[in-house]
């Protein structure tokens, strides 16, 4: 169970608290309705952030972004240095707005700037779906 609520914290999709209760564990979103994200799983490479997962048809995913490209800025700030929780922090925001990320190719090496919508994302049986 751990894992995947670390993985949730991580993903820029939802940040949750946790109320352990006897025979269930409930997941409460403390902003439902002011938060968003952009559908990307991410860990700390180096000073930097490598994207673990794209979530299919999320942001991200319509942005072109790929597994295991590098983000290096974050709304043309440097991010070598910052923490995994920070960097998080800085790519959730608002519901349509958007987040600036600076993203090296790992398969080419090339620089990109993105600009990527942040949206809503419901979970579903299938997985995460992303409000239009």
């Amino acid at each position: 169970m751990s894992r995947i609520i670390e993985k949730l914290l991580v993903s820029g999709l939802i940040f949750i608290s946790l109320c352990f209760c006897s025979e269930k564990t409930k997941i409460i979103s403390p902003y439902p309705e002011s938060f968003a994200g952009i559908g990307i799983e991410i860990e700390k490479d180096g000073p930097y952030a490598r994207i673990v997962k794209v979530l299919p048809n999320s942001p991200a995913d319509e942005a072109g972004i790929k597994q295991d490209d590098i983000i290096i800025a974050i709304n043309n700030e440097d991010i070598s240095g910052l923490n995994l929780a920070d960097t998080v922090d800085k790519i959730r925001g608002k519901p349509d707005s958007s987040v600036i990320l600076t993203i090296e190719s790992v398969k080419d090496k090339t620089i990109n700037v993105l600009s990527v919508k942040r949206k809503r994302s419901i979970l579903t049986e299938k997985g995460y779906v992303f409000e239009k």
